[in-house]
């Protein structure tokens, strides 16, 4: 189905999609007071990730994020070694 037949609250989804990941922007019906659809989606599933996020970051290890990190941050050269 082609996205200039697809409505949104009766609106083209075409002129009220929002933003893309492409870089796209589909927001021309807003100027009418139309409502956005990846802004809908946004504000439906905000409070979902949000709590996935705070479990999902209490399961890391604390120590070994801690020491990947400091590996990461460790100066590097491209001499050969001693």
């Amino acid at each position: 189905m082609e996205i200039e037949d697809i409505k949104y609250r009766g609106v083209p989804l075409s002129e009220c999609f929002g933003d893309s990941y492409l870089g796209n922007h589909m927001r021309a019906a807003a100027a009418y007071g139309a409502r956005i659809f990846m802004d809908d989606v946004k504000t439906l599933f905000e409070p979902i990730m949000d709590a996935f996020e705070t479990v999902q970051l209490k399961q890391i290890d604390e120590r070994k994020f801690a020491k990947l990190c400091d590996r990461l941050m460790t100066p590097r050269s491209l001499a050969p070694g001693p």
